[in-house]
């Protein structure tokens, strides 16, 4: 067995202290092994290479250094080191990846520079303290500065309030049976879209299937796992629980639980937790707006995974989603660079609201965004599970911080810079808002966030530096601003119809309920069908609920009132959606 001196004196060490057995001790050849391993802890691995190697440790509580160069953040998180100096004026090149040490090129490029190890809670603690400024700002600007355009933060709201709405009371003027006949021709227009592509799914679906074993890649690369959370009381324990049953490498996970600086409740509960190796605190300092891109953006300079997925903390996704989406990947073309999981509710029974939501769910993420992607348009993203190329989506400026549907906003812009998105046949159930209030909470904000991505897209904007094609167009005005508009008009349009005497309208009219209702009923039922074996297993809320199905949407006519006072009076703020159901369990 062929070893170093350095090698046999670290495995000795390792075998002497308890760390690995005997036979481990004669397994291993190398310092690398041990790592890969995963058997012995990385703090464990640093006080061992510094007793054998007589390299010192670096405690940033005890030694102040300044990490410099601010640009390389993300690269000192993802190959684990950073080269600072202290108070004197002394230069070091700080590890937390024993491998660097066999690293010929970059010890040469740092042979001026100290070295010095550090352990992995230190090290971050270290990069966050130093650059938490630096990377506040980056993650509220970095999209605007790339281009100013494209962020929800560059819309007028108030104007383009006053210019919508002043010409839709000028059509109303000039013409009642005008202003009812165009907003029939849009309610038909999206019905006869969404049946579309629902009845084009049902045919032939645009899924990634599963590919055989001899498909996966022959490596497992590191994986990333963001999971924003703010007061969160009851969730944690529950994703954490989650994120043990995933059926990928352990060593090769590298989970960022995202926090906000001043969430007590949630770091208190993290406190009494103790976390796998694999999971790291991230804690995000106080700044405006407080949503969730801003968060992940934050936390994206501290991954060191080739690909990244989103988990919210209520998450349940299927054990194998991560291997299911690296197969998706592996066997793609790099144009694509995001798929997305599937989302459902564990919760759907709980009561009606939830049963309602979980079929509006089955009918958008099994039938509506995959003839999205098979009809090549732009895919509104999930909240979650969408599991991205690292590289790709820093390319595209991250997420919109100021955008409160940042899912929607990413996926149009993946669609618009030439690239793709794919469903993957793999689900994440969540957990649905089991009361109204909490329900409209989420929904106004849904809305509002499709209003503001409707507006940074809607037209041939030349400071976007890109051109939207048919398709494109096509599905940002029938998915996210008819569909959102049709809910706000579509009082006044009951009103009008009832000042309307001539009833030039009425072919319009009778085809427009017929189609609408027709479509409602229909998607419903077979998802219904899908559910219950074909009725066989249907419960009486499966009953109610196709009953009432109609009438859902009636929740969303008061959701978006909200919306439209929200994008006026608070256009950034973030509606927090309460978690209970987890509390029971």
């Amino acid at each position: 067995m062929v070893r170093t001196l350095k090698d046999k004196l670290f495995l000795d060490k390792l075998f002497l202290n308890g760390y690995i057995t005997e036979s481990q001790h004669q397994n291993f050849k190398v310092v690398e092994e041990v790592i890969d391993s995963g058997l012995v802890s990385a703090d464990i691995i640093i006080e061992t290479l510094s007793q054998t190697l007589h390299i010192p440790i670096l405690d940033i509580a005890l030694q102040k250094v300044i990490i410099l160069d601010f640009s390389k953040v993300s690269e000192y998180s993802l190959h684990g080191y950073f080269i600072c100096k202290d108070l004197s004026g002394g230069k070091y090149f700080v590890i937390t990846n024993p491998l660097l040490l066999e690293n010929a090129k970059i010890i040469e490029k740092y042979k001026e520079y100290k070295i010095m190890l550090i352990k992995k809670l230190d090290f971050y603690d270290a990069l966050e303290i130093t650059f938490s400024k630096f990377n506040t700002q980056k993650a509220l600007l970095e999209l605007g500065f790339m281009n100013s355009q494209a962020t929800a933060r560059s819309v007028n709201y108030h104007a383009a309030f006053v210019k919508t709405f002043g010409i839709i009371l000028l059509v109303g003027y000039i013409s009642n049976a005008m202003f009812v006949a165009i907003n029939y021709i849009i309610y038909l227009s999206q019905t006869y879209f969404k049946m579309w592509l629902f009845v084009d799914t049902s045919l032939a679906s645009s899924i990634v299937r599963h590919p055989q074993e001899d498909m996966m890649p022959k490596h497992y690369p590191i994986y990333s796992v963001l999971i924003p959370m703010y007061k969160e009381e009851y969730g944690v324990k529950s994703i954490l629980r989650s994120m043990e049953k995933l059926d990928y490498p352990r060593n090769r996970l590298d989970i960022k639980l995202v926090v906000e600086d001043d969430d007590e409740i949630s770091l208190k509960i993290l406190s009494m937790i103790t976390l796998p190796e694999y999971v790291h605190i991230i804690k995000v300092p106080y700044s405006k707006p407080r949503t969730k891109p801003k968060a992940l953006n934050y936390a994206m300079q501290y991954i060191k995974g080739e690909y990244v997925v989103i988990y919210d903390v209520e998450d349940r996704p299927d054990r194998d989603q991560l291997l299911k989406a690296l197969k998706a990947f592996h066997n793609s073309p790099d144009s694509i660079i995001c798929v997305q999981a599937k989302l459902n509710f564990y919760n759907r029974y709980y009561n009606l609201l939830s049963r309602l939501f979980s079929i509006e769910y089955s009918i958008l993420f099994n039938f509506l965004l995959p003839g999205l992607d098979a009809s090549q348009m732009p895919i509104p993203l999930g909240g979650n599970s969408n599991h991205f190329r690292s590289t790709a989506i820093r390319k595209l400026g991250l997420w919109d911080a100021y955008n409160v549907t940042e899912d929607a906003d990413l996926g149009i812009r993946i669609f618009i810079y030439g690239y793709q998105t794919k469903i993957i046949d793999s689900y994440t159930m969540e957990e649905s808002p089991t009361d109204m209030i909490n329900w409209l909470h989420q929904r106004a904000r849904w809305l509002k966030g499709f209003i503001q991505t409707f507006l940074v897209y809607w037209g041939q904007k030349p400071e976007l530096k890109v051109n939207l094609s048919i398709s494109g167009k096509i599905g940002i005005y029938l998915f996210l601003g008819f569909s959102t508009y049709s809910f706000i008009i579509m009082p006044w349009h009951f009103l009008a119809m009832c000042f309307e005497l001539e009833r030039s309208n009425q072919f319009l009219a009778e085809l427009s309920w017929y189609i609408t209702l027709l479509y409602m009923y229909f998607t419903a039922s077979i998802i219904i069908i899908n559910d219950t074996n074909n009725f066989k297993n249907a419960r009486l809320l499966d009953w109610i609920a196709l009953l009432v199905w109609p009438l859902y949407f009636i929740l969303h006519i008061i959701a978006s009132y909200k919306a439209l006072w929200e994008i006026l009076v608070r256009p950034f703020a973030w509606n927090k959606t309460k978690h209970e159901v987890s509390k029971e369990e």
